[in-house]
């Protein structure tokens, strides 16, 4: 390659990229999680770790968050073959508490509880912003009996927050150990501190959660606020946030329908004393403002509410008196909760004729029943060698479409799924 590249250096060049492409599909292919957790390592960006997070997702490799049981600094493979979020990611937390968690962790095994953790920690690593924050990405959460809000003192309740708890409970450990006496025959006896109670507070709704979760790490991780309405966005959306913010040229004249979560609401007031409103959007990929004026801005300032969840048609047009201009012109605006419960009428199963058999249909039955509801089920069966089909509908039997549902058909062989 290098002789070649002194006469030839496109071509060089090009079978060098092609050469190092082949290695990493080799990877890729052989050692996905590793591949993907290195991938994850040298990132860089927040927009980049969230996409390579959703390939992961998509070669059904779980990116698990941060645990202060397993995790190291960077991302890593763990037993299981899934990928453990590295706690370097993680804002307020430095590299020397990171080091000196995961080399007493490695030396003298693994922490048995928080109050184990600050025991055998230094005082000067086991600090307020440290301790929040680890929770709040969730560090702690495979500690039996604990949840994050514990983490954070009430102002209506007077007790001390685990927080606190741990930080004294390090310097009592510390303390009464320097000041321990020898006994009458030479030895050194180690003060015992019992550990204390954990304080009872009512764990965080999942959007909260998430929220918090956001805060230190810059995205989410145990999951995503819009994940219960996921089959709409995936069957019933034409659009994301991202594509409509980066030009709507593409969707000129035509009828979109997106998503998401509502954020920082505006009442305004123009000049000329009429009153508008903007809002933004998020979902999955982005976010988006969205102005209303007029007769939109009556029809659809009720759902100018934080963090609701919305399904939203609309149609690109050109701007009035503007032409060339294009602009976003709502026509609906819905709960997804609301659009949830009616969204999917139908479901198809496409077999082949040659796979139906006595345990197909025992199998199917037991998932029909699991999962019942209002969605009507329709059968294709096929026979591809005869370009023939029948189509079979079921009169008694319905079904709820949900993430259980799709993943158990999903896991029979030879059967396609078709929403509607």
């Amino acid at each position: 390659m290098i002789t070649f590249a002194s006469y030839a250096f496109n071509k060089s060049h090009s079978t060098c990229y092609a050469y190092l492409a082949f290695q990493t599909a080799y990877l890729k292919a052989h050692y996905p999680s590793e591949f993907m957790a290195s991938v994850l390592n040298h990132s860089g960006s927040i927009e980049k770790i969230t996409f390579f997070m959703e390939e992961c997702k998509r070669m059904r490799i779980n990116v698990l968050g941060p645990d202060v049981n397993e995790g190291y600094g960077k991302f890593s493979v763990i037993p299981s073959g899934d990928i453990r979020f590295g706690m370097a990611s993680i804002k307020g937390v430095g590299e020397n508490v990171i080091t000196a968690l995961v080399t007493e962790r490695d030396t003298n095994g693994k922490f048995t509880s928080v109050f184990d953790l600050a025991k055998r920690l230094e005082s000067k690593t086991v600090n307020k912003k440290s301790i929040e924050n680890l929770a709040l990405a969730g560090a702690f959460d495979n500690f039996e009996g604990v949840n994050r809000a514990m983490f954070f003192k009430d102002d209506t309740d007077s007790s001390n927050s685990l927080t606190e708890l741990m930080i004294k409970y390090c310097n009592q450990n510390k303390t009464g150990n320097d000041t321990s006496q020898a006994s009458l025959f030479g030895e050194e006896n180690e003060v015992e501190i019992s550990e204390p109670q954990l304080p009872k507070v009512e764990p965080w709704d999942n959007l909260t959660r998430l929220a918090k979760e956001k805060e230190v790490v810059g995205f989410f991780i145990s999951g995503h606020p819009l994940d219960p309405y996921k089959l709409i966005f995936e069957h019933h959306c034409n659009a994301n946030c991202n594509q409509l913010k980066a030009g709507l040229e593409p969707f000129k004249g035509k009828e979109i329908t997106f998503g998401g979560i509502v954020k920082n609401p505006e009442n305004r007031t123009s000049k000329t004393g009429n009153a508008f409103g903007k809002l933004s959007i998020e979902d999955y990929h982005g976010v988006i403002d969205i102005m209303l004026f007029s007769k939109d801005y009556i029809e659809f300032n009720k759902f100018m509410v934080p963090n609701i969840f919305v399904y939203v048609k609309a149609k690109v047009q050109d701007r009035y008196n503007q032409p060339g201009s294009l602009e976003l012109k709502i026509q609906k605006i819905e709960l997804l909760e609301n659009v949830k419960e009616n969204i999917f009428s139908n479901i198809k199963l496409k077999i082949d004729i040659h796979q139906v058999s006595n345990e197909l249909i025992q199998q199917l039955e037991q998932i029909f029943v699991s999962n019942s509801g209002k969605c009507a089920l329709e059968f294709i069966i096929e026979d591809k060698k005869e370009n023939m089909n029948v189509k079979l509908y079921s009169k008694k039997t319905k079904v709820t479409v949900n993430d259980d549902l799709l993943f158990q058909l999903n896991n029979l062989n030879n059967i396609e799924v078709v929403l509607s």
